[in-house]
């Protein structure tokens, strides 16, 4: 429209809402033909302090209708606040629109994933990470207590919504890690834990060994490391659910679940194994990376597919002799291991990325068949009127073993011998005619 203002309706939150947390989307929709630009400003009625302000980015998109969503954290408990949004279109005409929010902060932050990486030999390190939906201070520990029980207070990062913390373990060990999170007006810290997550420690008991050549002791141990994220739901919908992963010896970097049917209280934990699992058969693949994907609260009967985008470094693969075409995810089921399609979706140097759709849940792994090595070609026979190799050489030593003896020379008999005998039966002569010479003279 040419003249009239760009339209501007909200979505949601509903106008006059009260928030029972401290974080929330705002959503709105604008009629424009030839929308120019809007921004936003988020302030407190009370104090008429801004908290935010900003610009929306127009796509360049020939369209009459734009949608826009901006997420507002960290709103103060008890706070009554004003989102304005103000549209205007390429002739300069403008619409300011905007509804007022109230914040009453009962809630207790959400937990929206968990994961942790293990490494180490001797001793294992657990790097612990926690997401919330808010602005959140978290504890972790062994045992399911209240948050001000628990033993270890996590460090915060990413406008206080990332919680890390590093567990050292030197004997093997097992059990739940506990998490409870509160936000700025204490919510949550009265219950006990929201969250939890099994690990365990394989620690490897250091060897020494003396060798001839040295006094000092060699110590050594096998390499064991793996990483697990555990992405969390309070409701799973049914149809598609996409998230990605991020953990740094895990492969997989994106899933999308489809699930047949809704269900609460979900968790998908996605774990790097350091060996093939047990009783899984003799697979016909050389394995990059065995993983394994497990769901709480969603039965298997309901996940209709799962989508699982993966890299691979290409020095792996130019290791195994094969093209980047060649490697596959197999997924292990009813007592095989099973290749799925797998596609390349993106290729570096250093990485390829590759997609693949499985039917359900279960162990998988990223591998590809390796050609095996080339058995010696025979030797290639002599054509006609060529000798076969080492032929010449034959009958050369078979023709010398086949010559005569030369004339005076006893076969087999050296010139030396008979150079010998000649002079023995010299010095016989001799003294034969000496002796006869003296008796004839007697």
């Amino acid at each position: 429209n040419y003249t009239q203002a760009p339209s501007v309706i909200f979505l949601s939150p509903s106008g006059n809402t009260t928030l029972s947390n401290s974080y929330t989307n705002v959503s709105f929709s604008v009629g424009e033909a030839n929308l120019n630009s809007c921004s936003y400003n988020l302030s407190n009625r009370d104090t008429n302090v801004t908290k935010y302000s900003g610009s929306f980015t127009i796509p360049v998109q020939n369209l009459t209708t734009y949608n826009f969503t901006q997420n507002i954290t960290a709103l103060s408990n008890q706070a009554n606040l004003t989102f304005t949004v103000n549209c205007t279109d390429t002739g300069g005409r403008s619409n300011v629109s905007s509804i007022n929010i109230s914040v009453i902060d009962t809630g207790q932050p959400n937990i929206n994933s968990i994961g942790f990486t293990a490494s180490g030999t001797t001793t294992v390190s657990h790097a612990i990470t926690v997401h919330t939906d808010e602005p959140a201070t978290c504890k972790y520990g062994t045992a399911n207590a209240t948050y001000a029980s628990l033993s270890v207070t996590m460090n915060t990062s990413g406008n206080s919504m990332t919680h890390d913390a590093t567990a050292s373990y030197t004997s093997d060990t097992s059990g739940l890690y506990y998490f409870s999170c509160i936000d700025s007006v204490n919510n949550g810290i009265l219950g006990n834990a929201t969250n939890s997550t099994a690990f365990s420690a394989d620690v490897t008991a250091t060897t020494t060994t003396t060798t001839t050549t040295t006094s000092q002791p060699v110590t050594s141990a096998v390499t064991k490391t793996t990483s697990k994220n555990i992405k969390v739901f309070a409701q799973l919908p049914a149809g598609e659910t996409s998230f990605s992963i991020s953990e740094e010896f895990l492969a997989v970097t994106f899933m999308k679940l489809v699930a047949k049917a809704a269900h609460t209280n979900v968790e998908v934990s996605t774990e790097s194994l350091t060996a093939q699992p047990a009783s899984t058969g003799t697979p016909a693949f050389t394995a990059y990376q065995y993983f394994e994907i497990t769901a709480t609260n969603l039965p298997a009967a309901d996940v209709d597919q799962v989508t699982l985008q993966f890299t691979v470094p290409v020095s792996w693969i130019q290791a195994q002799g094969v093209d980047m075409n060649d490697v596959a995810l197999y997924h292990y089921a009813n007592g095989a291991w099973t290749s799925l399609a797998t596609r390349v979706v993106a290729s570096s140097a250093s990485q390829v990325t590759y997609s693949a759709i499985s039917p359900s849940l279960s162990y998988f792994a990223i591998g590809a068949v390796t050609a095996p090595a080339a058995a010696p070609t025979e030797a290639e026979a002599p054509t006609e009127g060529e000798a076969a190799p080492g032929a010449e050489e034959a009958g050369q030593q078979a023709g010398e073993e086949g010559k005569a003896p030369e004339a005076g020379k006893a076969p087999g008999v050296s010139n030396t011998t008979i150079i010998v005998i000649v002079l023995i039966l010299i010095l016989l002569g001799g003294a034969y005619f000496l002796y006869k010479k003296q008796n004839e003279g007697k």
